[in-house]
């Protein structure tokens, strides 16, 4: 039984035997036949007296009493039903007292329709603790709140971030710029085996403008990683150069003298250097020696001649890029590249092109504490675009394993909430405290979740769910180590 005395949220005590459960959808149905559904949010097991009963001997007048254990719990009254429509409920709707059972797989499906508004769904699989698994689907238009998708090693977080970036690029227009560490997407554009034709055709149509911007060793024609060392703001430059504007004062200061030597027409570090080395000044030979024993210009992604660097690129009008920084050898050539590509939108809000930038293993590029001045300039424009880029279009999905290790002035700015499975009662309490209008009983779910299940939350949904993720479309970029170390030994 359950009951209402706000109209809004609602209790109820069942049995331990009842198909209920956190996350779960219920209806509810009051003794003069009005139905309601709702969302189960909390539960706990009741444990109390019973009855007295006789325990003792015959004539001992010894008693004892039953314990009685039932489900108690809470939940948030969704929409009030009826045949035609379904009304939001309000303060008049107050109940003492209603029958709880778990919500046919219609019933749900019907209201997320109706709440889902007129915009693109991105299918993502379907509804978990339903009764019939109903389809799951995430609003398109809420991707225009920054995003953040956590879930330890082995929950299906990289499989889950694929199957929504499938979506985005099948459903929407919205163009997307992918920082991928690991080389996980680069096969974005690639339909898998077994996929229908109709489908397959319809994704590659959408498709066929997504770039993958790979090492120059790896990449198709034209799709190199490369940046053109005029391409880095002057902090950038400094950066790969470890300068610092005091304690290096008079080689940063000759920095600046030679980039406006090319009087704003693109240049290479080769070329700073080759001016370096030709100087008679004194800050300018110890300028030269600075980049040659660093080996700065051995990076691989360094433009010359009539090369388009990375930025180039996505000036033009692309659809999606994979910016595949795994394949990069360097770490610090890692960096340079993704401060430049972030800082180059940045740079550019002003032309206010919607622009969706997905960073997985986030922690790498935008740590807590950074470690290295390309890394904190990198950090340094998501903690811009998280605070300011939603006015201006761009708008950030953060993927990694641990809320912890990102900057905390841009896991705040995350509105929308994608959890897989976490087993870190620390980061949970982390993510109950940045995501406060999400019940933390959910969130305390995900250490039960298994693979591939995940807790949405946000404007991307009508409401908290959980859901299973559905099947990818294009072919996974990266894979695990198979496990094969752990069959045993092989007998002689």
């Amino acid at each position: 039984m359950a009951y209402s005395a706000d109209g809004r949220e609602f209790k109820y005590e069942a049995t331990l035997s009842a198909d209920i459960a956190v996350g779960g959808w219920v209806t509810l149905e009051t003794m003069a036949g009005v139905r309601y559904l709702g969302q189960i949010t909390s539960e706990d097991i009741d444990v109390r007296d019973g009855p007295a009963i006789d325990g003792g001997t015959v004539g001992s007048g010894v008693a004892t009493r039953r314990r009685i254990r039932t489900t108690n719990g809470g939940g948030v009254l969704l929409a009030r039903l009826s045949e035609r429509d379904l009304v939001a409920p309000d303060g008049s709707d107050v109940f003492d007292a209603a029958t709880i059972a778990t919500a046919d797989g219609a019933a749900v499906a019907r209201y997320l329709d109706t709440s889902a508004g007129k915009r693109s769904r991105l299918a993502i699989g379907s509804l978990a603790r339903s009764d019939g698994s109903p389809d799951a689907f995430l609003r398109a238009d809420g991707f225009d709140r920054h995003t953040f998708l956590c879930g330890q090693s082995g929950s299906g977080k990289t499989y889950a971030l694929g199957l929504v970036l499938e979506q985005l690029v099948l459903q929407t227009s919205l163009r997307m710029v992918i920082i991928d560490p690991n080389s996980d997407f680069v096969k974005l554009d690639k339909v898998r085996k077994g996929v229908p034709q109709a489908a397959a055709r319809a994704y590659r149509a959408r498709a066929k403008d997504l770039q993958v911007l790979r090492r120059a060793s790896m990449a198709k024609s034209g799709n190199v990683l490369r940046v053109w060392f005029s391409d880095l703001a002057e902090v950038e430059q400094a950066a790969a150069l470890r300068l610092d504007p005091l304690a290096d004062r008079e080689e940063y200061a000759e920095l600046s003298v030679i980039a406006e030597t090319f009087g704003g027409r693109r240049y290479s570090l080769a070329d700073v250097l080759k001016r370096a080395r030709a100087s008679a000044d004194g800050a300018a030979r110890q300028l030269a020696l600075r980049i040659m024993n660093l080996h700065v210009t051995d990076w691989a992604v360094w433009a010359k001649g009539s090369e388009k660097s990375s930025v180039e690129q996505l000036r033009a009008s692309t659809r999606a890029a994979v910016i595949d920084v795994g394949t990069l050898t360097s770490q610090s050539a890692k960096y340079v590249t993704a401060a430049n590509v972030i800082g180059n939108l940045w740079r550019n809000r002003e032309q206010r092109r919607p622009t969706l930038i997905v960073i997985d293993e986030a922690h790498n590029v935008c740590p807590a504490e950074p470690t290295d001045p390309l890394q904190a300039n990198a950090t340094k424009y998501c903690i811009d675009i998280a605070a300011e880029g939603r006015k201006f279009g761009l708008y950030l999905l953060l993927s990694t394993q641990r809320p912890q290790k990102l900057h905390p002035n841009v896991l705040s700015q995350c509105d929308n909430l994608m959890l897989m499975r976490m087993n870190s009662r620390a980061d949970l309490a982390e993510l109950s405290a940045t995501f406060s209008a999400v019940p933390q009983t959910l969130i305390e779910e995900s250490m039960r979740f298994k693979m591939g299940e995940t807790l949405l939350a946000g404007k991307i949904v009508p409401t908290p769910l959980i859901a299973r993720v559905g099947g990818r479309i294009t072919e996974e970029g990266g894979a695990d180590i198979p496990a094969s170390w752990a069959d045993g030994a092989k007998r002689r």
